[in-house]
């Protein structure tokens, strides 16, 4: 069976709809530096939101955006991804229409320079499905260039995933300050 990617971007106005976690993490983010993207000086969120510890991600920027390693992983996406991510690129840990979606998130990140929150069906090593929300953040380490990326990554299971207001995202206008991408896979 062939799976055929699709994406579509739009830009979403309405935290309100999102998981409260991404919420928090946006607050967080926006909060460490108003008028900038914050240095990664600035945020240490094992000490500062450590409830979203198990599921943080943090990525160092390789080659100006052609690859993303792995600098943290929490250990409920370790769990999930089935294996530790941690010192590991995203081209060697994954394949396909998935590795290259996730690179286009977190180049859109870099490149954009302002968060980027995404919807994801993924099928996790025991066969599992479940719905990923995520937020990724850019953070610079030096000067004014996105050198990594602070991302919370929730996986909903199918039950949870139709309790939330999720599809009404969608619906949605423009606003500045967060874009929104879906990432679906029709098998």
């Amino acid at each position: 069976m062939e799976q055929i990617l699709e994406i579509s971007f739009k830009v979403l106005n309405d935290l309100t709809l999102v998981d409260p976690r991404i919420r928090q993490m946006f607050e967080y983010w926006s909060s460490s530096t108003p008028d900038d993207i914050p240095a990664r000086a600035q945020v240490d969120p094992l000490i500062e939101i450590p409830e979203l510890a198990p599921d943080l991600l943090m990525f160092n920027v390789v080659d100006g955006g052609a690859d993303f390693m792995t600098r943290l992983s929490g250990t409920r996406v370790t769990e999930r991804f089935g294996r530790e991510t941690t010192g590991k690129t995203i081209s060697t840990l994954l394949a396909g229409q998935y590795r290259e979606a996730l690179l286009t998130l977190l180049r859109r990140c870099v490149d954009e320079r302002r968060p980027i929150y995404s919807l994801t069906n993924y099928l996790d090593p025991r066969r599992k499905y479940f719905m990923v929300e995520r937020l990724m953040t850019p953070l610079r380490l030096h000067g004014d260039t996105v050198d990594m990326i602070l991302a919370l990554q929730l996986f909903h299971t199918e039950a949870e995933a139709m309790k939330a207001p999720l599809a009404d995202i969608f619906d949605r206008g423009e606003a500045d300050n967060i874009t929104i991408e879906f990432i679906g896979y029709v098998v």
